[in-house]
């Protein structure tokens, strides 16, 4: 039987713009999510020839989209780092990653591409819990490379 290689963690790293561009950890997402889209424009369009019939659905792609979502601890020591972060474009890099019993885990490919931070918001639990979560719109193409 075959069984599919399937993600089991990924990170959020962001570039400093510089050239080669360096990318550092936001740390300790430890749920990521990777959303791609599409735009539709839907019309409904009847048949002339059986009026009294409901009119059919056609849907037209004006656009794709891909956007991240990222949820975790927050690190007080990137708060500032990660506040700069709102509202300006970066380039982001999500690699991910397999469970294998190492420290680093196996990375299965990497997301890339140029994103806008548009909220992160901030919770607290003085009973223990408390965490972060980032959105990251994303700007023209999302890329895949495989390991």
């Amino acid at each position: 039987m075959s069984e599919p290689v399937v993600y089991d963690f990924a990170q959020v790293k962001y570039g400093d713009g510089a050239d080669p561009e360096v990318f550092t950890v936001i740390c300790d997402m430890t749920q990521v999510n990777v959303n791609e889209g599409a735009e539709t424009q839907t019309r409904y369009r009847g048949d002339c020839q059986y009026p009294g019939r409901p009119p059919k659905r056609r849907s037209r792609v004006s656009g794709t989209f891909w956007d991240i979502t990222g949820t975790g601890l927050p690190d007080n020591a990137q708060n500032a780092a990660v506040r700069a972060l709102i509202g300006r474009r970066k380039n982001y890099e999500i690699p991910v990653y397999r469970d294998d019993g190492t420290d680093a885990g196996e990375l299965l490919g990497t997301y890339s591409g140029e994103a806008i931070m548009t909220a992160r918001n901030l919770s607290t639990d003085r009973g223990g819990g408390g965490g972060q979560e980032i959105t990251l719109e994303g700007q023209d193409t999302l890329t895949y490379t495989p390991a």
